[in-house]
């Protein structure tokens, strides 16, 4: 079965406060979303990867990051839209027309594992859709207001949800038309497949598997990536 991958790479990165898109910060001396699109150009499984950036800078994700990349003739460029569900949308038009499976991933998460991503497609397979997750560590709060606590939700329920996520590739395609029509905005893929009543299985995500969103996350980042090259024990 054909599988194409999406890496949603066309925000600002305004929370990030540091005059520079989070998909281009250099994280041990390479840009962030470098390091997700080569683990999925190495694995034999995905046939394309959907890159969508901001608009306008094609020239500099070809000159710059995508220069010395192996397996680059797998990538095909896409400008994003306005909002991230627009971006992907956009990438699914992108993607070839024999595609079966499609997986999403968010390139300013750079620590995505072959393994996470062979999960994911896998259960995505059997069961329609699948989305990494990992437990909820933290005791967590609900409040309608932001001042008084309603309810506490039972921890061993929750799960922190991430990416990579895979679908079907007719039901994503069908979800986001459905939610365009409906004028309905959606966090992250998985949840216009629950929109439509559709369950979404979930596979093994990883604690490191972070997202940079803030300039706290950049240290962080940075202490994985060393321990991934094996600079830090």
């Amino acid at each position: 079965m054909s599988v194409t991958a999406i890496v949603a790479a066309a925000g600002s990165g305004t929370r990030m406060g540091i005059g520079e898109k989070k998909q281009y910060i250099e994280i041990c001396g390479k840009p962030v979303i470098a390091y997700s699109i080569e683990v999925l150009l190495k694995m034999d499984e995905i046939e394309s990867v959907v890159l969508v950036i901001p608009e306008g800078d094609r020239m500099r994700v070809e000159n710059d990051l995508l220069n010395n990349i192996c397996g680059k003739e797998k990538i095909i460029i896409v400008n994003g839209g306005a909002s991230r569900q627009e971006s992907v949308a956009r990438g699914i038009l992108a993607a070839p027309a024999e595609t079966e499976t499609l997986l999403v991933h968010d390139g300013a998460r750079p620590f995505v594992t072959e393994e996470m991503v062979s999960e994911c497609i896998k259960k995505a397979k059997l069961h329609g859709a699948c989305s990494a997750a990992v437990p909820v560590k933290d005791t967590i709060k609900y409040s309608s207001d932001g001042l008084t606590v309603d309810s506490t939700p039972e921890r061993g329920c929750l799960f922190i949800i991430q990416t990579p996520q895979a679908f079907d590739f007719d039901l994503i395609k069908k979800a986001h038309e459905k939610a365009e029509a409906e004028g309905f905005e959606g966090t992250d893929d998985a949840m216009l497949v629950e929109a439509m009543g559709e369950k979404v299985a979930l596979s093994k995500g990883s604690y490191g598997n972070i997202k940079l969103t803030s300039p706290e996350d950049v240290p962080f980042a940075e202490i994985l990536a060393a321990r991934q090259r094996g600079i830090l024990e």
